[in-house]
């Protein structure tokens, strides 16, 4: 919603995955196996199965989907709509940065972040790389 309280549908698209970084990959281990989203770290690990692997998936999913929306949400609610269709560059460049400084709490990367252009069609919105 808009500072004008305009609802906007702003779909977005990323390619996202584990950075490959040792710390990283911890962090996203953590995801995976529940204990970064609050599961309790003495809890007995998974026994296997395509029903854990099912869960992890969904898991990742869930809080990826969540951070998308989040940050999205949260600049859509400090601009007009107007400047979310006339500042095309500050508004990606933003979601970009907003999504990404979160996704790095779970070891996650973007890689590919696509925003389709008022007329539809999908554009690259950078070719990202946010590792150092």
């Amino acid at each position: 919603m808009t500072q004008e309280k305009l609802m906007l549908i702003v779909p977005v698209v990323f390619t996202i995955g584990p950075e490959d970084k040792p710390e990283a990959l911890m962090k996203y281990a953590s995801l995976l196996t529940g204990q970064s989203d609050g599961a309790d770290p003495n809890a007995p690990p998974p026994t296997g199965g395509s029903a854990d692997a099912t869960s992890s998936r969904n898991n990742v999913r869930r809080i990826v989907r969540g951070i998308i929306e989040g940050e999205t949400r949260v600049l859509v609610s400090t601009m007009t709509a107007e400047e979310v269709f006339t500042n095309r560059a500050l508004f990606k460049a933003n979601v970009t940065n907003n999504v990404q400084t979160e996704l790095s709490k779970f070891g996650l990367i973007m890689y590919i972040p696509l925003l389709p252009t008022p007329s539809g069609n999908i554009e690259q919105l950078a070719d990202v790389n946010f590792s150092t």
